[in-house]
């Protein structure tokens, strides 16, 4: 994940560490959205070039767009923003001390 932040999203390592669970959440979406966005634009131009140079085919048994098989995961619930805000608490209360033996 981390290199999909970095990389693909260009944000620095502090922005990704800072960002809430939340923000990580749907930035991650909306850069899927995105892709999804973009692969639907390429697929609609093949379909009219596919058109133009006479093909009679059915276009979604070529290329389909459902999603059948793929594992979709509902957004988060407030219980379970409660305990990543918990766990995070934690990891920082970890790093404040390690940055205080140094």
């Amino acid at each position: 994940m981390l290199e999909m932040f970095l990389g693909k999203l260009g944000w620095t390592e502090r922005e990704f560490y800072d960002s809430s669970p939340e923000a990580v959440y749907h930035a991650s979406r909306g850069y899927f959205n995105k892709l999804k966005d973009e692969s639907l634009a390429i697929r609609n131009a093949a379909t009219i070039i596919f058109r133009a140079l006479g093909g009679k085919e059915d276009m979604d048994r070529i290329w389909p767009i459902d999603d059948k098989g793929t594992k979709v995961f509902a957004q988060p619930d407030r219980e379970w923003w409660e305990q990543m805000k918990i766990k995070q608490a934690l990891v920082d209360k970890k790093i404040k001390q390690h940055g205080r033996k140094s």
